[in-house]
């Protein structure tokens, strides 16, 4: 794995020399030390660690943490060519180093998430930091929705692409932490929990932390998501009163209390509604900002909150004879409070992507294509599952006759464009009917509008998995692909071939899919079967040729397979009788990015 250790360090003790042994016994890299501001008298232990072979950075005064952190993060992102993840240590040895490996393999197998090493705090936790950690633990998950034990926890493992965000990330000293945590929530970036031991030195007589000037900027953290809060709901609240003012005590007035109280209600929600939910979508613990996934769902809230609102203050109005000004503000003040919490967890949090996963629509698709594909068979042995197959494209020609004759309902690579609705007609309207067939722009919308509502509902129907392109993006691919293979269900990938040549040889792939190998042996210590396919028009079969397997874990195994793997579809081109539109197999065609 592509990593770096990070230490931020300030006022070290000796034991960080002997730390920095045992991570090297321990076959960990040496670690990248960010000395803030130490002073001359720990200049020796600085230049130890160079002569180890460490590289220090340093801040010529105190700046803080998250300073350290973000000099440690940004030297990572203008001095490396491939963006590593990145793992930070406390300085000092409260993380062990088999715990800083346990944080290690954790990240190694789970790159897209932010790995925390989190402590579980016992009778021996010195007071201050047991009562410390436990009101923050809860103030995060009730302001920020942030459930976590350890919220303050050093030892974290910063996934590669999020270091862009975390080198411009406010905060310089221990608030810093918590902001990445919020940032993490935002981006909606999963936790991976790796349980830690708890050390404390001399009852924590270390730590570096301040009580009052450490403690100030992380409370107006925590506590800023509420102020943020409450200053939108005040705006809107000030909106809502004083137009059921005017309703209820003049323009409404001569009506019954019942009917009064709800059409004035009715009428001052609705129009300060407007102004809460576009104010409400700039805070901080807000995911979800598109319109079409939050404002239903805040709309839905909202009409059970002023269902809510007019019965409370009817209540409160006909059993206690209270002002309907009062009651009305004690009752919206309680609904605030769990309107809060329901914003946080619903409104505006994104929904967890769902896994692939084949429907009715999905299965009944694919009879119809078997019988539309009479006298089509399956030839060779087909492999134990899971595996991938390696399907020769041949302008979607492969893919849906493989998808379709396979017994098992498999799990195909498709272009995420085609996952999604409008990404779809784009597609099809912008490029493929206009520039590619040349088709006058009229006829193009109609089908591509048409096409733009089925091909979404057939992708989703047979489980696809989306491709990005990006090299970031598409460890989403990756991933989704390991948990589909870990359950036992098959992959198919199609080479990405230039759509305006018909020939049939196999072309470039998506980006390194043999990379799937190296992810199902580190959970099973297996490796994984790719199936070169090709479908041949001449003999009606979908062929399936001998599984190719990785001989080991280098980039150099990977290419290797991949270039037997080009070589054996092209064989399969070949022998089948496709061969007027064949190239015998050339390095470009075996060629893997990586």
């Amino acid at each position: 794995m592509n990593c770096k250790i990070v230490i931020p360090a300030y006022e070290p003790d000796e034991r960080m020399i002997h730390y920095v042994e045992e991570m090297k016994k321990a076959n960990l890299p040496l670690p990248l030390v960010v000395d803030d501001g130490s002073g001359p008298n720990w200049e020796p232990l600085f230049a130890q660690l160079k002569a180890m072979g460490c590289e220090v950075l340093t801040h010529p005064v105190n700046r803080g943490k998250g300073a350290a952190l973000k000099t440690a993060i940004r030297h990572v992102l203008e001095h490396t060519e491939q963006t590593p993840s990145v793992i930070t240590v406390d300085c000092d040895g409260q993380h062990t180093v088999k715990d800083v490996k346990a944080v290690w393999n954790a990240l190694a197998a789970h790159p897209d998430t932010l790995v925390l090493g989190c402590r579980n705090f016992d009778e021996n936790t010195p007071g201050r930091s047991a009562i410390g950690n436990k009101v923050m633990s809860w103030a995060m998950r009730f302001v920020y929705g942030i459930d976590l034990q350890d919220t303050q926890t050093g030892l974290r493992g910063l996934p590669a692409n999020f270091l862009p965000d975390l080198a411009e990330l406010k905060g310089d000293r221990y608030e810093y932490e918590l902001n990445m945590l919020v940032l993490a929530r935002q981006k909606a970036l999963s936790f991976t929990i790796v349980p830690i031991e708890t050390v404390y030195f001399e009852n924590n007589a270390g730590s570096h932390f301040r009580t009052i000037r450490d403690a100030l900027p992380i409370l107006g953290r925590i506590l800023s998501g509420v102020f943020q809060y409450s200053a939108a709901a005040a705006i809107s609240v000030v909106v809502d009163v004083f137009l059921y003012c005017i309703f209820v005590k003049w323009i409404l007035a001569g009506l019954p209390l019942a009917a009064r109280l709800a059409l004035a209600a009715s009428l001052a929600r609705t129009s300060s509604s407007v102004v809460n939910y576009l104010c409400n979508r700039q805070l901080p613990y807000v995911q979800d900002k598109s319109f079409s996934g939050s404002l239903p769902r805040y709309y839905l809230l909202w009409a059970f909150q002023l269902a809510a609102s007019i019965g409370g203050a009817y209540f409160m109005c006909a059993f206690t004879h209270m002002d309907e000004m009062v009651s009305k503000l004690l009752v919206d003040i309680v609904l605030a409070i769990i309107s809060y919490q329901i914003q946080l967890h619903w409104v505006f949090a994104k929904k967890a992507p769902k896994e692939p996963k084949w429907n009715a629509f999905g299965r009944f698709a694919k009879r119809v294509v078997r019988l539309c594909m009479f006298g089509w068979k399956c030839e060779g042995n087909l492999p134990q599952a899971p595996a991938v197959y390696v399907v020769h494209h041949q302008n979607l020609y492969g893919p849906i006759h493989t998808v379709a004759q396979l017994k098992e309902n498999v799990h195909i690579w498709a272009l995420h464009v085609f996952c999604d609705r409008t990404e779809c007609f784009n597609q099809y309207y912008r490029y493929t009917f206009t520039k590619r067939f040349g088709w006058s722009k009229p006829i193009a919308f109609l089908v591509a509008g048409v096409l733009s509502l089925f091909v979404p509902l057939l992708m989703q129907g047979i489980g696809a998995v989306p491709v990005y392109r990006e090299s970031a993006a598409v460890r989403r691919t990756l991933r989704q692909s390991e948990k589909l293979l870990l359950s036992g269900k098959s992959v198919v990938i199609c080479p990405d071939v230039d759509y305006s040549n018909s020939g049939s040889t196999m072309g470039d792939t998506y980006n390194g899919f043999l990379a799937l190998d190296k992810y199902y042996r580190a959970a099973t210590g297996k490796p994984l079967a790719f199936i070169p396919v090709h479908c041949s028009s001449t003999r009606k079969r979908v062929c399936l040729g001998e599984a190719v397997y990785c001989d080991g874990l280098s980039r150099q195994d990977r290419q290797k397979a991949a270039q037997i793997l080009a070589k054996r579809v092209n064989e399969m081109v070949c022998t089948s009788g496709d061969m007027e539109t064949s190239v015998h197999p050339n390095k470009e065609n075996a060629e893997i990015l990586e």
